[in-house]
């Protein structure tokens, strides 16, 4: 009987918990990335250009991601599960995370000039190989640069931190 139990409830978990679900998005075309509330972002510089939202399914729709003059915006304003973004993009030359989102780079981002802004408690990590880098980094958020420029320049204020 308690294994009964034991095999039944390993079996509700999924369940329980909410099943993550994959959906492909479709954007036109962009250089500059912002992203905001609570969602992850997975950076990939490569072609195509693809946008793939992964979350519970209750909460896809909650999920908006649209191309705007050129910048990719991405929010999960009322997502109740966590929500990853994987992006693959050519180029980028503007980064933004707000509120309490996280980019990270999965490959390193060639690119000539570069701008990072990140805000609030969000996190922005990167490999980067770049002529220039400017970035205002504030809030209690957290930009982490490895890689290499020729120039940095950098504003950092309240409790942010800047490692590179």
């Amino acid at each position: 009987m308690k294994k009964l139990i034991a095999i039944l409830l390993t079996a509700l978990v999924p369940v329980i918990a909410g099943a993550q679900t994959t959906q492909d998005r479709q954007v036109g075309e962009f250089t500059a990335l912002e992203a905001g509330t609570h969602v992850r972002v997975v950076l990939t510089q490569g072609e195509p250009s693809s946008v793939k939202v992964e979350a519970d399914e209750k909460d896809l729709a909650n999920v908006k991601t649209a191309v705007k003059d050129g910048k990719l915006v991405i929010t999960a304003q009322k997502a109740e599960s966590d929500v990853t973004v994987y992006v693959t993009v050519k180029t980028l030359t503007s980064i933004e995370a707000s509120g309490a989102a996280m980019i990270k780079s999965q490959n390193q981002l060639h690119t000539d000039k570069l701008k990072i802004s990140t805000s609030g408690a969000s996190s922005i990590k990167l490999d980067v190989k770049a002529t220039d880098i400017s970035a205002n980094v504030s809030g209690a958020s957290t930009l982490s640069l490895s890689g290499t420029a020729q120039s940095l320049v950098a504003e950092v204020s309240g409790a942010a931190n800047l490692k590179a």
